[in-house]
């Protein structure tokens, strides 16, 4: 678990991608990376205090978007990834990406700092995006690079 946010780390997540690519079969595991936009402004202009206290923020309204079954996980920095299993792909995945973007696009007050910074979300989906973890972990991350630019 990451301290900051209480998610778990990229350990935990190497964990639980390994057993839901195992466990789906024939099915589809669904990988979901997210950088924040303007993250970097925010701990330049406010401090890495507020910075923290804002993933804080984040990983709360993540959690208020998944379900009980869905894993979230702090990458380091401002990027997140949800996995996400036993879901109707790719129309679940599609679905909880729109969410996600529309969820973090309300502003956010924190210590009376009131920001937008919003997020780019890329989608991988096993077995067309890849059957391995890192694999899938990389095509999710570039989709999202894609998105930013």
């Amino acid at each position: 678990m990451t301290r900051s946010t209480d998610l778990p780390n990229r350990v935990l997540l190497a964990e639980r991608l390994h057993q839901a690519l195992v466990g789906a079969g024939k099915g589809s595991v669904a990988v979901l990376c997210l950088d924040l936009d303007r993250f970097k402004e925010v701990n330049d202009a406010l401090g890495h205090t507020v910075g923290d206290t804002l993933l804080k923020a984040v990983a709360g309204r993540l959690r208020s978007c998944v379900r009980e079954t869905d894993t979230i996980a702090r990458m380091g920095g401002d990027e997140f990834v949800i996995l996400q299993c036993r879901a109707a792909q790719p129309l679940d995945a599609t679905s909880l990406a729109t969410r996600i973007v529309e969820c973090l696009s309300v502003p956010f007050l924190v210590q009376e700092h009131q920001m937008v910074v919003g997020a780019s979300v890329g989608i991988a989906l096993s077995p067309h995006d890849g059957t391995e973890s890192e694999q899938l972990l990389k095509n999710a991350d570039i989709c999202a690079l894609s998105r930013q630019e």
